[in-house]
């Protein structure tokens, strides 16, 4: 059972928070024929790289995690993690998601200069 304190909570999920289709859109793998605008990181509506901005001030954060972790392959999601582990505000994360229990005994994290970016800008943007 969860409490009222637990209810009150706000979690932060950037699938539901970032539009990501407008940054990665006409890319590949994610080429589609949508025909929408397109807005790559430092531009006004790009959503992807105000990921820190909104992180310095969530106190709680949700990161969802796949069976291989392969989802800590991703610059954004490695850069969205290191801001709600070593930010300035104190976050409680939950990680969500299970993962196989080889890729436990043995879990595996790139460095960001080893993590994939679908746009290879936002990779020196983070880095």
């Amino acid at each position: 059972a969860h409490t009222d304190t637990d209810l009150d909570k706000s979690y932060w999920l950037c699938i539901f928070g970032v539009n990501q289709h407008i940054s990665i859109c006409h890319t590949i793998p994610t080429a589609c024929t949508c025909g929408r605008p397109q807005f790559k990181a430092a531009r006004m509506n790009c959503q992807m790289d105000k990921f820190a901005s909104v992180m310095r001030e969530i106190p709680y954060h949700a990161l969802a995690l796949d069976s291989k972790l392969t989802t800590l392959t991703r610059v954004w999601v490695l850069s969205e993690l290191d801001e709600a582990m070593m930010g300035k505000v104190k976050k409680t994360t939950l990680y969500c998601g299970t993962v196989d229990r080889e890729v436990q005994s043995k879990p595996h994290v790139p460095s960001l200069l080893d993590a994939q970016a679908s746009i290879p800008a936002d990779k020196e943007l983070i880095v």
